[in-house]
This record gives C-alpha cells, sequence and structure tokens, in this order.
C-alpha cells in the first residue's frame, strides 16, 4: 500500500514538473525571440519555434508563431531565392515529418484552432504536393468538424483556397475507391455543413455547399 502511495506521488510531481518545465520553456522562447528582427529569423529557428508550438500548440505559443513567423510567410512581395527556400524548409519541416504531421493532423481533427488556424497560413505559400495534403486535410476537416472548418475560413468565402479545400477528394481521382465513394463524401459534407446553425458562419456556410453542389451536378 505504501509502495502504490509512494508510486502516486512520483507520479503527480513528475507531471507538475513536466507541466512547469512546459510553461517556461514556453514563455523562455518568447523572451529569447521577443528582439530579434522577424525578417532576419533562421529557418533554425524558425523551427525551434515550430516543435515548441506542436508540443504545445495553445494560444501563447500561436501567438509565437503569429508574431515571428506569419510576416516572414505574408513577405512573398520578394520572392527571391532566399525567400522561397525558407519557406520551402519550413513547409517540409511541417508536412514531410510524419511526427509533426500526425500531430498537426490530430490536433485539427480534435478540434484546435490554433493548429488549424497555421495549417490554413502554410497554404498560401504551399503548391504542388504540400499543398494537395493540407487541402486534403481541411476537406476530410469539413465533415469531421464542420463548424472549425468554418471558423477557420470565415473571412474567405470566394476564395480559390476554399473552394479547393471543401472539394478536396480523400480519394485519388479516378480510382475505383474514388467512383465508389466520393459522391457519398461530397454528399456527408453538404449535411455536415447544414448542420452548423451560427449565423455569423452562414456567408461561409452557404458559399462552401453551393461549390459542393456544383461539384455534384
Amino acid at each position: 500500500m505504501k509502495l502504490k502511495t509512494i508510486g502516486y506521488l512520483a507520479l503527480i510531481s513528475l507531471l507538475f514538473l513536466s507541466n512547469v518545465l512546459k510553461n517556461y520553456n514556453s514563455g523562455l522562447r518568447a523572451e529569447i525571440f521577443g528582439y530579434q528582427d522577424i525578417k532576419k529569423l533562421s529557418i533554425e529557428e524558425a523551427k525551434e519555434l515550430v516543435d515548441i508550438f506542436l508540443n504545445n500548440p495553445d494560444e501563447q505559443n500561436f501567438n509565437i508563431i503569429k508574431s515571428h513567423i506569419f510576416p516572414i510567410l505574408e513577405d512573398n512581395k520578394r520572392k527571391d531565392s532566399a525567400w522561397m527556400e525558407w519557406v520551402s524548409q519550413l513547409l517540409h519541416y511541417c508536412l514531410d515529418r510524419d511526427e509533426a504531421y500526425w500531430i498537426m493532423e490530430h490536433e485539427i481533427f480534435t478540434g484546435n484552432l490554433y493548429m488549424s488556424l497555421f495549417a490554413k497560413k502554410l497554404i498560401y505559400v504551399s503548391d504542388g504536393r504540400l499543398a494537395s495534403v493540407l487541402f486534403t486535410l481541411f476537406g476530410r476537416l469539413t465533415r469531421i468538424n464542420p463548424k472549425l472548418f468554418l471558423t477557420v475560413f470565415k473571412e474567405d468565402a470566394g476564395s480559390v483556397e476554399v473552394e479547393l479545400a471543401v472539394r478536396k477528394p480523400i480519394f485519388f481521382t479516378g480510382t475505383e475507391l474514388y467512383e465508389k465513394y466520393e459522391r457519398l463524401e461530397l454528399m456527408k459534407r453538404i449535411e455536415a455543413l447544414r448542420s452548423i446553425t451560427d449565423p455569423e458562419l452562414k456567408k461561409i456556410k452557404d458559399y462552401c455547399i453551393s461549390v459542393l453542389e456544383w461539384e455534384l451536378r
């Protein structure tokens, strides 16, 4: 009995220490990067911030990502080789590592708004295969958590990105699975979207439904 009690107390102590260290590291990281010129944030520093966010995707760590990484992603007027290489490395770091992608997928599908907003931002600097990965992720989210999908894209009704995300097939076009299930999948997405009654999301909801209905014609 005493051994069980000691073991329980040890577990509680470890959990407490883990939370303390997590909060300390997050705060320390914010302090370290708080004074740096965001335009000169190295890719290695950006990866460190991403790792911290993936480990603890809360509002505080998202705001660090938003204030330090987002401005660089939005600096697409440059379009020079250095910017493109920086963005490419960040995208591969987030989407091509299984562990990182699984964390993103899990957090998004379980309703994490901050991870969803991060993934959305990556869409706008992605193309080709990596863009397809993100569109597929959000396409699935349409049915799994329609309210989160609509909340994330609330201000983007009419955009190409929303259209591609909401109708992105989960099966490869032309395959037997695609022919058999894709139409049903789109119908289920419409059903899920129609279940959302929040008036603030009506505009984006109606747009998404119209895109899907057109796809089913």
